[in-house]
């Protein structure tokens, strides 16, 4: 069960007819380069990268419990970094990249020209390199169960459905535009501020289990709402 991401680099057939080869190949080295650091930033393994595009996966060798959420923050940081590269004969416009990510279950075999030796098949590969055509210049679309519930961790859009070739039923996607705030409004939004007025609950507990510490057989029950 991975998180796959495909992005490409926006408008690149265009650019590279306006450039000298020179220029173009460092250009998509200097590409590459940004690719790896960000998805091995955030735990992630480049599959393969070709032309101006890369296909990378997270939860493997080591799944997790974020790997969408890290595959969304891969994505924003290719994003940012991506949009600063200077390009000979641009005039200073920035460079945009458009990423597709959605998670399931999917095929791996070693032996891949990918960075990393192994390949991964599968129609989770196919749905997030749909995404990622669909998306626009500079947007990342990303499947909602990717997301789960770290969706909190970001600035998203309503979610939308979009009919994706080759899938039976309408895929809930979200349109990703940022990381959230961090701080006390974030935790309300998740529900996950700190508890209040429960410090002499969690002192009796607390009271109640340090002997268990000697090997004395304790127990405590709580009850409440759940």
């Amino acid at each position: 069960y991975l998180a796959v991401m495909f992005t490409d680099l926006s408008g690149s057939t265009d650019m590279s007819m306006g450039m000298e080869a020179e220029n173009y190949a460092n250009l998509m080295f200097e590409l590459h380069d940004i690719y790896e650091t960000c998805v091995t930033r955030h735990g992630g393994a480049v599959v393969q990268t070709q032309g101006d595009g890369v296909l990378a996966c997270f939860g493997y060798p080591e799944a997790g419990e974020n790997d969408g959420r890290n595959a969304v923050a891969a994505a924003l940081d290719i994003k940012d970094e991506v949009g600063r590269l200077k390009v000979p004969g641009m005039g200073g416009a920035a460079l945009q990249v458009h990423s597709g990510i959605h998670s399931g279950l999917t095929l791996l075999q070693g032996g891949g020209a990918g960075a990393r030796g192994f390949n991964i098949f599968g129609p989770t590969v196919n749905i997030a390199s749909k995404l990622s055509d669909l998306a626009g210049e500079g947007e990342v679309i990303v499947s909602a169960e990717s997301l789960g519930p770290d969706r909190f961790n970001f600035n998203i859009s309503a979610p939308k459905t979009l009919d994706v070739p080759g899938m039976q039923a309408a895929l809930r996607v979200h349109s990703v535009t940022g990381r959230a705030e961090a701080g006390a409004q974030t935790h309300r939004r998740r529900g996950t501020s700190r508890f209040v007025g429960r410090g002499d609950d969690i002192a009796r507990i607390a009271a109640a289990l340090a002997p268990g510490g000697g090997g004395a057989l304790r127990a405590a029950w709580l009850l409440g709402p759940a």
